[in-house]
């Protein structure tokens, strides 16, 4: 999986932020633009998970979304 960061944008990006959303931590629009608001949405799942919070979205990030469950 590629690595998501601010200025990120796509399909990826709407996904993470439809998942980011589910799990309560992202309220923002689904628009596949990552700014800031899914950066500190990000970041707060990272505390969650135990992942340091860098906001950037790298293959530790990804494996932690895939098993994370509700």
């Amino acid at each position: 999986m590629p690595t998501l960061h601010l200025g990120s944008q796509g399909e990826l990006v709407m996904i993470l932020q439809e998942y980011l959303s589910q799990i309560g931590h992202y309220d923002g629009l689904i628009d596949g633009y990552f700014n800031l608001q899914t950066y500190e949405a990000i970041r707060e799942f990272q505390k969650q998970v135990g992942i340091f919070p860098r906001g950037i979205v790298d293959s530790k990030t990804w494996k932690a979304i895939i098993n994370y469950s509700f």
